[in-house]
């Protein structure tokens, strides 16, 4: 598979997990994590279907992205559609979660303090930009809520951030985790 068949099978992908899995596992077969993460960027009309298998290249093959993080973490520092974006911010927090996690993990070493301020910036952008995307506001939330260790001034502002979507009815999914998160910043 080269650059134009990875092209030629985001373009009718939809989100059925199935086929992202199957495109995840040839995009690892064929060595193309970094043409699929070039498609992630939004210039291109399948970024949002990249960024859905590339959610999947994580998940199931996490060690083979490890080599490509910082062009993975740069996508944070783009302007992509929500529905990519709820991938990239689930990758977000599964990163967050090993690296600030007691137990130690590759991303020790590999995430630089820049890193984490691109993560830091991106979620926090879509935090403010995510009114009813539930996913995208929960992950987002959690990854910001594990970077306050590294930036003070995250858990002073996270609950302001928080607060302003607490009463839209389309975040009803977002209410609860929202509030555990408050309970633990007080």
């Amino acid at each position: 598979m080269d650059r134009r068949e990875l092209y030629n099978r985001l373009e009718p992908l939809k989100a059925y997990k199935a086929d992202r899995v199957d495109l995840c596992n040839l995009v690892v077969e064929y060595h193309q994590i970094p043409e699929l993460i070039e498609f992630c960027h939004p210039k291109h009309d399948v970024s949002h279907q990249a960024c859905w298998v590339l959610e999947q290249v994580f998940l199931l093959h996490e060690e083979k992205c490890l080599p490509h993080l910082g062009s993975l973490i740069n996508l944070f520092a783009l302007p992509i559609n929500h529905s990519g974006m709820r991938s990239l911010l689930k990758i977000s927090l599964l990163i967050c979660q090993q690296f600030y996690h007691k137990k130690s993990s590759p991303y020790d070493e590999l995430l630089t303090i820049d890193m984490r301020a691109t993560l830091l910036d991106g979620c926090f952008g879509e935090l403010i930009a995510a009114t009813g995307k539930s996913a995208n506001l929960i992950f987002a939330t959690k990854s910001l809520y594990l970077l306050g260790q590294d930036f003070s001034w995250v858990h002073e502002q996270l609950p302001d951030a928080i607060e302003k979507h607490l009463d839209n009815p389309d975040n009803k999914g977002y209410r609860s985790g929202a509030i555990a998160i408050i309970k633990k910043l007080e």
